[in-house]
């Protein structure tokens, strides 16, 4: 006999962890997004051995402005 069953619990979330947790997903850990000539990237840094440099990836419009606006709700939930 198989029985199925489901569990309703009571999970205090810290919203900032799972902006965090989105943030990372989009960007990396330590990533950032800019714009440059009307053309949006997203950057981070590359590990070379003794040294780094930076790299980056076009990404789109609406990709841009999804991130943007994690980082702004992040900064609004901080104070």
């Amino acid at each position: 006999m198989e029985v199925y069953t489901s569990f309703r619990l009571k999970a205090d979330v810290n919203p900032i962890d799972v902006i965090d947790k989105l943030l990372e997903k989009e960007i990396g850990w330590k990533g950032w997004i800019f714009e440059e000539n009307g053309k949006f990237y997203k950057g981070w840094e590359q590990s070379a051995g003794n040294h780094s440099f930076d790299e980056k990836e076009e990404i789109s419009k609406e990709e841009y402005d999804y991130i943007a606006a994690l980082r702004l709700i992040k900064n609004k939930l901080k104070k």
